[in-house]
């Protein structure tokens, strides 16, 4: 099914999955949605997590959890999803074949009845891809998405072979260009990237990150909505529809924050000293 609403087609293509499934394999991937541990899991390292693995599958079976993760994601996003799976085999080699990594170790779990009107939910996820969507009517929550990549780039003769993530990867660095040296420098956490995300797979990092970034009233509002949008269209792009209505949402709350930043800057320019900063300070986009 490729028309309809999203939710239509995360419906059809879930419940097409789990037809295809034997009842071994429905038994593992058909979890209730109320196993809040389960359902709120993000695991994007290598490991066994909830579900049915993809590489016990019948080929019918695999192509339907792909037909699932694809309503998700847009038609740039889901070629970089495969190509994020394909060099799980990359990374085999260049570690020299030892923990046996294979781009069938990915996994997907249904949570609840998506035939029924219930809230229901389901996950693609493995090594650097983690997909949930979380469906209530037409209501879709797409959180948390996760898309990684290593090796990040293969290259031949100074070329890149492989480089899934790089839109991601250059608007990155224009962001931080656009910066200048003195946002970076209260921007930038370190000259050389830590081994793992900072926070892990836990929703808060254990030690405080310093320093905390720049904060966007000082990069004024045209700075702010430039890199709103940048932001915002990216999104767009990854996730179709769910991506689409958050956009939305971000580019409203950046109008209505503008709107009253250009209400206030007026009356700051007549002050001086540091009333003016401090002004300025409520007026802000963000902080």
């Amino acid at each position: 099914m490729t028309t309809g609403t999203v939710s239509e087609q995360m419906r059809f293509a879930a419940v097409g999955l789990m037809r295809g499934l034997d009842d071994e394999q429905r038994a593992q991937a058909a979890l209730p949605f109320a196993d809040e541990a389960a359902r709120r899991w993000l695991e994007y390292r290598p490991s066994r997590r909830p579900g049915v693995c993809l590489g016990l599958l019948s080929l019918n079976a695999r192509k339907a959890a792909h037909r699932l993760l694809a309503t998700a994601l847009s038609d740039r996003a889901y070629a970089q999803a495969m190509a994020i799976i394909a060099l799980e085999e990359v990374l085999d080699r260049q570690e020299g074949w030892q923990f046996g990594r294979h781009s069938s170790d990915y996994w997907v779990s249904v949570f609840g009845e998506p035939a029924a009107d219930e809230p229901w939910s389901w996950r693609f996820e493995g090594h650097h891809l983690s997909v949930s969507m979380t469906l209530r009517g037409e209501d879709v929550s797409p959180a948390p998405v996760f898309l990684g990549a290593n090796p990040a780039r293969v290259s031949y003769a100074g070329l890149a072979v492989s480089r899934p993530l790089a839109p991601e990867e250059d608007l990155a660095h224009a962001l931080i260009e656009e910066l200048g040296a003195s946002g970076r420098a209260v921007a930038v956490v370190a000259d050389e990237a830590p081994p793992d995300i900072r926070s892990g797979t836990r929703s808060r990092a254990r030690q405080a990150i310093e320093p905390l970034g720049i904060a966007a009233a000082s990069l004024g509002p045209r700075g702010v909505l430039r890199l709103g949008r940048r932001y915002c269209e990216r999104h767009a792009a990854l996730l179709p529809g769910p991506g689409r209505r958050f956009a939305n949402r971000v580019r409203q709350y950046g109008r209505r924050r503008q709107s009253r930043a250009h209400r206030v800057a007026p009356a700051a320019r007549r002050l001086r000293g540091g009333h003016t900063r401090q002004a300025l300070r409520r007026g802000s986009l963000a902080s």
